[in-house]
């Protein structure tokens, strides 16, 4: 890909999914480009995003958040690899979309301050200037039977954030991420917990103190489930965690990193059934016909 300095885009090479031949909405105005590895993304001088070629993972289709403020662009893919996508707005956050079975479209939790953007063949990069964290959703207090699970996240603001949970002013090794979760709670894990986040431009505690209830009672009809958790099929929502009559989970259907992946069904004692896991293919999007 060549970017003429008229702001028009020539194209060349391999055109498996149309990814060199330029669209009209990409022939004038164009100040950056980017190639993926079978799309091209380029960045107009209204700092909106044109993306086109191979889709199918959703990386040529420009998310809302990427349609306006853009200052940088790069995009990702390997070989028969689906790509990924990435921008950077004028007010030093970034937005990614496409292929994520490696976590690259997974942006770090309140990243900001960024200055610069990159893609790899499974991988994103950011340069970026520290910015002293800001809290902008404080944890949320719960109350949950014993073996149920319970989970507590923080949403911040500000480059590289390193989170450190508390319980009771004690930090909990290993709970170093902005959600903080316990799957088979038990009633001495009942208690106040907080959240320190820092950087190097300073730090922020979670206030005031979420609050954990154990309950130690066990419900009739309720859900514990466990193992391999990358789709959230082994957390347990709300509206199963009582008064369910029958479970089913739904495994891999081949090539697990991209296709595959875990979901799991219970069917309530109203005759009501709720899903949750992987919905890659609507399976835990259950229809009005089968919610009775």
């Amino acid at each position: 890909m060549a970017l003429k300095d008229d702001g028009t885009v020539v194209g060349w090479g391999g055109n498996t999914y149309g990814q060199t031949t330029v669209p009209f909405t990409a022939q004038s105005g164009v100040i950056a480009i980017a190639a993926g590895g079978g799309h091209t993304v380029v960045l107009k001088n209204d700092g909106s995003v044109l993306a086109w070629g191979e889709n199918s993972s959703g990386q040529t289709t420009v998310p809302v958040a990427a349609q306006s403020g853009v200052t940088a662009i790069a995009a990702g893919g390997y070989y028969s690899y689906p790509g990924h996508t990435v921008a950077m707005k004028d007010d030093g956050t970034v937005v990614a979309w496409g292929a994520s079975f490696s976590g690259q479209t997974t942006m770090p939790a309140g990243l900001s301050g960024v200055t610069a953007v990159a893609a790899g063949g499974y991988n994103t990069a950011v340069l970026g200037v520290p910015t002293r964290p800001i809290i902008h959703a404080q944890p949320v207090s719960q109350a949950v039977n014993v073996w149920q699970s319970a989970e507590f996240t923080v949403m911040a603001r500000g480059f590289a954030l390193n989170y450190q949970w508390r319980k009771d002013g004690v930090e909990l090794a290993g709970a170093t991420n902005a959600t903080y979760s316990l799957q088979f709670a038990q009633t001495n894990q009942g208690g106040s917990y907080t959240v320190v986040i820092s950087n190097p431009a300073g730090s922020v505690t979670s206030a005031p103190p979420a609050m954990l209830t154990v309950d130690a009672t066990v419900a009739p009809g309720t859900v514990v489930a466990w193992g391999d958790n990358r789709w959230g099929q082994t957390t347990v929502p709300g509206e199963a965690q009582s008064g369910v009559s029958g479970i089913a989970a739904g495994g891999d259907g081949g090539g697990y990193d991209i296709y595959g992946g875990g979901h799991t069904v219970a069917l309530k004692s109203d005759g009501s059934v709720v899903a949750w896991g992987k919905n890659n293919y609507g399976q835990t999007t259950v229809p009005v016909t089968a919610q009775v």
